[in-house]
């Protein structure tokens, strides 16, 4: 909570970095709750996971990879 008793909404672009910079998350936010295209990372900068959500829910199908970069089975939010 903020110094005048609000809250804080996440909104616009949201990215988090691992201690050694590379990108953990990357996505965006609307009125506070996860919206669109979303990606996350590994360590070492290879793609972990890549999937969509809707007001703050996953929908469609989310892909994922292991630290080798091979693809793993998907998970379908439909």
């Amino acid at each position: 909570m903020t110094p005048d008793r609000t809250h804080w909404i996440r909104h616009g672009l949201f990215v988090e970095y691992h201690e050694n910079g590379t990108v953990i998350s990357e996505g965006q936010y609307a009125a506070g709750k996860e919206d669109g295209l979303w990606r996350d990372f590994h360590p070492n900068g290879q793609l972990a996971s890549e999937g969509c959500y809707r007001a703050g829910k996953e929908v469609g199908v989310w892909r994922f990879w292991n630290l080798a970069g091979i693809e793993e089975p998907s998970t379908d939010f439909n």
